[in-house]
């Protein structure tokens, strides 16, 4: 099964989770995803932007492809706020899209 498949299993979350380097939590899903898709630096980077950006609503989407990964911060209404590239990742390949609100840090499937 794929991380993909897998995070299609998550609608609503039963705990929130302090992440150690902002005031965000994230949900039981994107908890999933940073330790399935060994993605801790993802999540961080995803909680640090938010902060950056102090938007009321982030949609997020990451895509990694062939060990590559960029992720895409938007106001929810396809306006791009920010785009962040890297060389590097060992994120399966697929396209993951989360959003934060509220300082929560969510699956686009938890909202």
């Amino acid at each position: 099964m794929t991380l993909q498949t897998e995070l299609e299993n998550f609608y609503g979350t039963q705990y929130y989770h302090r992440l150690p380097l902002t005031k965000i939590v994230c949900t039981d899903g994107v908890k999933f995803f940073a330790e399935k898709g060994k993605a801790f630096w993802c999540v961080d980077d995803m909680s640090i932007m938010a902060i950056k950006l102090n938007q009321p609503f982030l949609a997020i989407t990451v895509t990694a492809k062939n060990s590559k990964a960029k992720i895409v911060y938007t106001d929810g209404n396809d306006n791009i706020l920010k785009t962040k590239r890297y060389r590097y990742t060992t994120l399966a390949d697929g396209e993951y899209n989360f959003y934060c609100t509220d300082d929560v840090l969510m699956l686009s499937s938890e909202y």
